[in-house]
């Protein structure tokens, strides 16, 4: 499977759209984190070089390039997405005849499914780090572009949420919790405390604005 993010858009519409169920919610949430990346990206470009916002023009740069080291990564977590769910299917579809093949199999479903869990994790942890920057994009950015951040902080909460969402379904999944799993519930809880936290903060400013 090549890159989604390197196909058409209406291509990797009609991919989400199909009657396959990957690409699916997993590969949406890394889009949407993608969007929020590069509106991000834009705000900063839109500030840099004003003569009014000098104060802030090395800030700005950094930003704009670690917003597109993100967008990079959560295009990554869009294709990567679809292949785990492919790598779990694989797995449930092993023999199972014998006690050899189950523990083979077991194992091996065990192994995709922490796959499945660690990919919209990461997806989760990248969105948020856009929602942060697209926070301060909204306090220091380009004042012309504030609905520009206001839509990157949705997009990236769509993103969050939509990867949790994704990666507690992966967890429950599992017939045994093992350490790994119960590490990665906790991590779930964290990234939803502070993803709600930064929503409300952003919400509580574009409202004063």
């Amino acid at each position: 499977m090549s890159q989604l993010t390197e196909q058409k858009f209406s291509a990797v519409m009609e991919a989400i759209a199909g009657c396959s169920p990957a690409p699916g919610g997993g590969t949406a949430a890394a889009l949407a984190g993608v969007m929020a990346a590069s509106l991000v990206e834009m705000v900063a470009n839109l500030t840099l070089g004003r003569k009014k916002y000098a104060a802030v023009q090395e800030e700005m740069s950094a930003l704009a390039r670690e917003a597109r080291e993100l967008r990079g990564a959560l295009s990554e977590l869009a294709t990567e997405d679809a292949r785990a769910y492919e790598e779990v299917m694989d797995a449930y579809k092993l023999p199972k005849e014998s006690p050899a093949e189950q523990a083979t199999r077991e194992a091996a479903v065990e192994k995709a499914l922490h796959r499945a869990a660690s990919v919209p994790l990461r997806t989760a942890e990248a969105a948020l780090a856009v929602m942060e920057k697209a926070e301060i994009m909204a306090l220091r950015g380009n004042r012309n572009a504030l609905t520009d951040a206001g839509v990157a902080t949705l997009l990236g909460s769509a993103a969050v949420k939509g990867a949790l969402l994704n990666v507690k379904v992966n967890l429950h999944t599992l017939t045994a919790q093992p350490a790994w799993a119960k590490a990665m519930g906790e991590q779930c809880v964290s990234l939803a405390t502070r993803e709600q936290e930064l929503s409300e903060r952003v919400q509580r400013k574009d409202c004063d604005a």
